[in-house]
C-alpha cells in the first residue's frame, strides 16, 4: 500500500524498535520523528480505539446470528387463597412454588437484516481501517513538511550569519580606510548601519528557525526540549523538470489513497443500509423452543396402601421430573402497517446512499485538485529556481564587483549596500525554491505511490 511505502521510505535510515523511537542522541532524523508520531500520537491512539469499537460491533452483529438461550427461575410464596401452579387448585394456606426453565430463540428469517447488518457493519470496518491510514498518511507528510521547514531556516540562518560575517570585516576595513583618510567617515556609518540590519537579519532567521522546531515539537508532543534534527545530504537532490504530468498521476492515486477507498467503502455500506430498511417489508419467521418444570409444597401425592388410597408428601425431585414439560414454537409476523416508519427508513437510507455518492465524487475531486495544486507548486518552485540560480549568479558576480570598488572607494556605502542586499535577497529566494521544489516532487511521489527519499 501506499501508506506502506510512506513510512518505509520517508527515510533513508534503517528501521528502528519503538521501544528506541527517541534516540539518544541530541539530534532526531526524519523516520525516528515519523515513527515516534505514529506510536504515541494522541490523534492516532484516539482512532485507534474507534476501530475497537468497530470491530466489536461488526463481531457482535456476526454473532447476532446464533439464537438466545435464557435460563430462568422463580420462587414465590403465597398466603391466604393462594393458587397452586402445578395442579391450578385454590388452596386456603401458605403455597411455596417453585419454577425453573430453560428456553431459546432464533429468528429463521427476517428480510435477511441480519446478513446485510454485517456486511454493512463489515464495510464501516473497512473503510474505518482506511481514515485510520489516511490520518497517519496526514501526520506523517505534516512531520515532513515541518522537518523540511527546519532544514530550510537552517540554511537561512547560515546565510544570514555569514553576510553578517562579511559585513564585519568590512566595518573592520572601512575603519582603516576612514583612519587612513581615504574615504569618509560617511561611509564607515553606512556599513556600520547595514551591521544593525543584517544583525536584526540574523535574529529574524534565528526566531523562524526556533519557531519550526517548535513545530516539530508540538506535532510530536515533546515537552523535555526542542528538538534538533539531523540534516540529511540534498546537494545530491536533482532539481530537473517536472517529467509527468497530472492527469497522468491521478489514475494511480485514486487507486491507492485511502480518502478514495474509505468513500467507495462507505458508498457500499450505504447501499446496504437500503437491504436492511428494505428488509422491514418483508414477514419476520422466528423458532421458539422452551423446556421447564415446577414444584409446589402443598401438592401431595397418591399412591395405593393395600388397595386403598393415600396421601402422602410428594418429594421435590420427583415433582419436577413428572412437570417437566417441552414446547416448540413457531412465530410468524406479517408487517401490514408501520406507521410508515418503513417508508421513510427506506426513503432516508436511499437519501445517505446519494450523498455518500456525492461524497465519494467530493474526495475525488479533491484529490484531482490537490494533485493539479502540487504539480503547479512543482513546476513554479523548479522555474522559480532556475531563475533565482541565475540570479544569484549575476548578483554574486556584481557584488564582487561592487565590494572591490568599494575597497578602492570608488563607490560609496549607499551602492555596496545595495548590490549586497539584493545578493542576499537572491540567495534566500534560491534557498526557498529549493525546499519547495523538494517537498512539491516529494508530494507527486507520495501520489504516485513511489518511495519518498531525502
Amino acid at each position: 500500500m501506499v501508506t506502506t511505502m510512506l513510512l518505509l521510505s520517508l527515510t533513508s535510515f534503517s528501521q528502528e524498535r519503538n521501544d528506541s523511537l527517541q534516540p539518544s542522541t541530541t539530534t532526531w532524523s526524519l523516520q525516528q520523528c515519523i515513527s515516534y508520531a505514529l506510536e504515541n500520537n494522541l490523534s492516532i491512539k484516539s482512532q485507534a480505539e474507534g476501530l475497537t469499537v468497530q470491530k466489536n460491533t461488526l463481531n457482535a452483529s456476526r454473532y447476532g446470528l446464533l439464537p438466545s438461550i435464557d435460563v430462568n427461575g422463580t420462587q414465590s410464596v403465597s398466603n391466604g387463597r393462594a393458587l397452586d401452579q402445578t395442579t391450578y387448585q385454590f388452596s386456603n394456606q401458605t403455597v411455596k412454588y417453585t419454577n425453573a426453565s430453560l428456553s431459546g430463540s432464533m429468528i429463521l428469517f427476517a428480510g435477511f437484516q441480519k446478513q446485510n447488518s454485517i456486511k454493512k457493519n463489515n464495510l464501516d470496518l473497512m473503510a474505518g481501517l482506511q481514515d485510520f491510514e489516511k490520518l497517519k498518511n496526514d501526520i506523517s507528510l505534516n512531520i515532513a513538511a515541518a522537518y523540511l521547514q527546519i532544514l530550510f531556516n537552517q540554511e537561512l540562518t547560515k546565510v544570514a550569519d555569514d553576510q553578517l560575517a562579511l559585513t564585519k570585516q568590512q566595518v573592520d576595513q572601512t575603519r582603516k580606510l576612514v583612519d587612513a583618510g581615504k574615504v569618509v567617515i560617511g561611509n564607515l556609518l553606512d556599513v556600520q548601519a547595514q551591521e544593525a540590519s543584517e544583525e536584526l537579519q540574523l535574529v529574524d532567521a534565528q526566531n523562524n528557525l526556533y519557531m519550526s522546531k517548535l513545530t516539530l515539537t508540538q506535532y510530536l508532543d515533546l515537552r523535555d526540549s526542542l528538538i534538533e534534527v539531523s540534516a540529511p545530504n540534498l546537494d545530491s537532490v536533482l532539481i530537473v523538470s517536472v517529467n509527468v504530468q497530472s492527469q497522468d498521476i491521478y489514475p494511480i492515486a485514486e487507486k491507492n489513497m485511502p480518502e478514495i477507498k474509505s468513500a467507495e467503502f462507505r458508498v457500499e455500506s450505504a447501499q446496504k443500509s437500503i437491504d436492511i430498511a428494505m428488509g422491514g417489508y418483508y414477514p419476520q419467521l422466528s423458532l421458539n423452543v422452551s423446556y421447564g418444570s415446577s414444584y409446589s409444597d402443598v401438592r401431595e401425592q397418591v399412591k395405593l396402601v393395600n388397595g386403598v388410597p393415600t396421601t402422602e408428601k410428594y418429594p421435590f425431585f420427583n415433582q419436577m421430573k413428572d412437570n417437566a414439560n417441552l414446547g416448540v414454537y413457531l412465530n410468524l409476523s406479517i408487517p401490514i402497517f408501520s406507521g410508515f416508519s418503513n417508508h421513510y427508513n427506506t426513503s432516508s437510507a436511499k437519501a445517505n446512499f446519494q450523498r455518500a455518492k456525492i461524497n465519494l465524487d467530493i474526495e475525488k475531486n479533491t484529490l484531482f485538485k490537490n494533485i493539479q495544486q502540487a504539480y503547479a507548486d512543482a513546476v513554479a518552485s523548479f522555474r522559480r529556481y532556475v531563475s533565482t540560480k541565475k540570479s544569484v549568479a549575476t548578483m554574486q558576480e556584481s557584488y564582487n564587483y561592487t565590494q572591490n570598488r568599494f575597497n578602492l572607494g570608488l563607490i560609496n556605502s549607499i551602492d555596496y549596500n545595495t548590490a549586497k542586499s539584493k545578493l542576499t535577497r537572491a540567495q534566500s529566494d534560491l534557498l526557498q525554491a529549493k525546499y519547495e521544489y523538494i517537498f512539491k516532487t516529494k508530494i507527486l511521489d507520495f501520489y504516485r505511490g513511489m518511495p519518498i527519499k531525502l
